[in-house]
């Protein structure tokens, strides 16, 4: 999983009708039709996208953090399950995010 991948697939889903963005079905309709993934490789791009909306909604409804530092911390935590189902835990993301965002690079 790369930034460039979370980085298309997100702007793709950006597309979609606000009555779509959260039905399963229509995200992997459009990733599908729009990238050149395996279906392994989009149920996980997906995977990571709804994981980092969810965790924004909770953690930064103001979506004030670098969508970057926020990518780039999705693809390397680990998803687990949570009490808003699949997503990040929420300390271990936000921890690493951080980190990101003081990188010199």
């Amino acid at each position: 999983m790369t930034v460039a991948q979370l980085t298309a697939a997100r702007q793709i889903l950006g597309y979609l009708a606000e009555e779509f963005r959260w039905d399963s079905v229509a995200r992997r309709v459009a990733l599908r039709a729009n990238l050149d993934e395996s279906d392994i490789a989009i149920d996980a791009i997906d995977a990571r996208l709804l994981a980092v909306r969810k965790w924004e909604d909770l953690h930064d409804p103001d979506r004030v953090l670098s969508q970057m530092h926020l990518m780039e911390a999705a693809t390397l935590t680990p998803l687990v399950e949570t009490d808003h189902g699949i997503g990040f835990r929420d300390t271990t993301f936000r921890e690493l995010v951080d980190f990101i965002a003081e990188l010199p690079w």
